[in-house]
């Protein structure tokens, strides 16, 4: 069964979310809420198609084949983020943190990895150019898509 953006919105009740740093809102979030916290989230399969995630706390998320194309995630930390066989297209990722992240199978086309960290990513088998690849921070110790370790 898909889960709905209603979802991140319910987490973000129950988490709170924050606008500045220290500065943390319980309840339905502001207005341009910023960083709301869904730190290993269970978010498999969620549709969370055009949502905006500026500066997100998702590390550890589980997004396994969640669809978040056209998703804008600004500097949105998904540190060691499940998001194997993810739906990323033209998806907003600059300088977002991916260092750790499990993007197997995941299709990038389209997404903007300006300034992205994919350190120790894993990217095998994921649908992504070389072109979007050099934009990225850092690409150290990643498993690139043909299997390849970046030194």
């Amino acid at each position: 069964m898909k889960r709905y953006l209603a979802i991140v919105l319910g987490l973000c009740l129950l988490v709170g979310c924050r606008q500045a740093p220290g500065d943390w809102v319980r309840g339905p979030c502001p207005p341009g809420c910023l960083k709301a916290n869904l730190h290993g989230a269970d978010l498999r399969e969620a549709d969370l198609r055009e949502a905006y995630m500026e500066a997100a706390d998702l590390s550890g998320a589980n997004l396994e084949g969640a669809d978040l194309s056209g998703a804008i995630m600004w500097e949105t930390n998904l540190r060691e983020a499940n998001l194997r066989g993810a739906d990323l297209t033209r998806a907003s990722l600059s300088g977002a943190n991916l260092t750790g992240a499990d993007l197997r199978e995941a299709d990038l086309t389209g997404a903007d990895l300006r300034e992205a960290d994919l350190s120790k990513a894993i990217l095998v088998g994921a649908q992504v150019t070389q072109d979007q690849l050099r934009q990225a921070k850092s690409l150290r110790g990643a498993t690139m898509p043909d299997g390849t370790v970046h030194r």
